[in-house]
């Protein structure tokens, strides 16, 4: 690799031209799988595994829209350079990737799924010709060593600092929880920490935003709490921020934020959690908030590091998924 570096991808090169056909020809496979086979001609020999990897992805994806009986309409995918380095004969490129789907259910109605991930896509001059060798998804753009520059918004109506409209006690508002995770879906609310996995740091925040109470305030390992207003100096519970944390959290608090597990994603309401172990290895990975369900009463979930809107909650979309995944299903209990 040359140690040429481009920021926002302000110089021409013949990879810029090789990489918007690749992902163009991954964007229309969605709804013609004989495009996959034209990704050979755009991908170097040292990088079978790319094809393996998309075939394998489409696959799920299709596989999951059969199950829900649901057709893609539409798809949409907006990718952004937002770093690159060149040499002579390669390329590394840091990407921003902006996906939306549309669907249709068996009852005509259309629902729209979005997610915004990082990629690292590796390119190689061969008899001058780019090609892909490798397309890597990243959890978070700082395994660029980059910053996310994303926009935050917020709904109207929904306070800045909703930690302050709730007291100890009360009842859950799946309403107030579920607006606030379309408000924050694609950014961060200042008031709190952004980490780099940040699933169940936003998770917290819309279980907060419904008015779930914190307990055990300054004892890291006890309880589930914030501290702060977005802060260097903030303090959290590992509950509040870990995957794995969270989870036994909601397994087993007995005052507070409580849950009641379920043993199917389809009888969760609005503003419950789904926990998820990719691997399967008994370590919790994630955490994704109910925002909607399709025609069938299936759950669609938001949640962040790759920042998700109204997916399908089995996550079969996701690079991460994995035959040995596990889930838990988690009902927030209304009254606390």
């Amino acid at each position: 690799m040359g140690n040429h570096h481009v920021r926002g991808g302000t110089h021409v090169y013949g990879w810029r031209e090789a990489l918007q056909e690749y992902w163009e020809i991954k964007n229309q496979a969605c709804f013609d799988e004989k495009r996959l086979r034209e990704l050979r001609k755009l991908i170097h020999p040292e990088g079978a595994v790319v094809q393996e990897m998309e075939a394998g992805r489409l696959l799920r994806i299709q596989e999951s829209c059969e199950r829900r009986n649901v057709k893609p309409i539409k798809q949409e995918c907006r990718v952004r350079i937002l770093q690159a380095r060149l040499g002579e004969e390669e390329a590394e490129v840091l990407l921003s990737v902006h996906e939306r789907q549309a669907v249709r259910d068996r009852k005509m109605q259309m629902h729209l799924e979005e997610e915004q991930r990082f990629h690292r896509v590796r390119l190689k001059q061969a008899r001058s010709r780019w090609r892909v060798v490798e397309d890597v998804w990243l959890t978070h753009a700082d395994e660029w060593d980059t910053r996310n520059d994303g926009q935050s918004g917020t709904l109207e109506g929904v306070s800045q600092d909703i930690r302050s409209l709730f007291q100890r006690g009360g009842r859950y508002r799946r309403d107030l929880a579920v607006r606030y995770a379309e408000s924050w879906w694609n950014g961060h609310n200042p008031q709190y920490r952004a980490f780099d996995v940040d699933c169940t740091n936003y998770v917290s925040q819309c279980l907060r935003a419904g008015g779930a109470p914190m307990t055990h305030v300054g004892q890291r390992g006890k309880g589930w709490w914030y501290q702060g207003n977005g802060g260097t100096k903030d303090n959290w519970s590992y509950s509040w921020a870990v995957a794995h944390s969270l989870r036994w959290y909601l397994a087993t608090s007995k005052s507070g934020l409580r849950a009641l597990e379920k043993s199917a994603a389809s009888q969760l309401e609005l503003g419950d959690v789904i926990c998820y172990d990719f691997d399967g290895d008994g370590r919790w990975q994630h955490n994704a908030i109910v925002t909607a369900f399709d025609h069938r009463g299936e759950p669609l979930v938001n949640a962040h590091t790759n920042n998700v809107r109204h997916k399908f909650w089995d996550y079969r979309h996701s690079y991460a998924w994995t035959e040995q995944i596990q889930y838990k299903f988690f009902h927030i209990v209304d009254q606390f």
